[in-house]
């Protein structure tokens, strides 16, 4: 897999953002997308789903969020990976993301990681 960073599939599954900035609730809508997208997956793929990662690009205009699923495919003992795309508004970016150049990519994998908090069992 190189040096690629996901999001584990428990941290997916049970983490939460707490918060109220901007950014934060970027980053709930994004975690919302992602267990959607987990769990559209696991009905399809015939693997292990490993983690998640998440990025932001605008391309001609256009701002598209990217998901990318890592499998490893139980027969065959191979890594895959299946990406998700959506098309946002520029509303639904922060304006950090806004501010960045006509064409970019932006990798928030780790942010989001970072921001993940797990629920506690009650």
């Amino acid at each position: 897999m190189g040096n690629e960073r996901w999001i584990t599939l428990s941290r997916i599954k049970n983490g939460i953002v707490r918060g109220i900035t901007a950014i934060k609730r970027f980053f709930r809508r994004v975690l919302a997308f992602l267990k959607l997208c987990v769990e559209k997956l696991t009905e399809i793929v015939k693997g292990i789903i490993l983690g998640v990662s998440h990025l932001i690009r605008k391309t001609r205009g256009k701002i598209i969020e990217v998901a990318t699923v890592f499998t490893k495919n139980e027969k065959t003992k191979e890594w895959e990976e299946i990406e998700i795309t959506k098309s946002l508004k520029e509303n639904e970016v922060p304006k950090e993301y806004r501010r960045m150049d006509d064409e970019f990519e932006i990798d928030d994998t780790r942010d989001l990681d970072d921001t993940l908090e797990l629920e506690r069992a009650v």
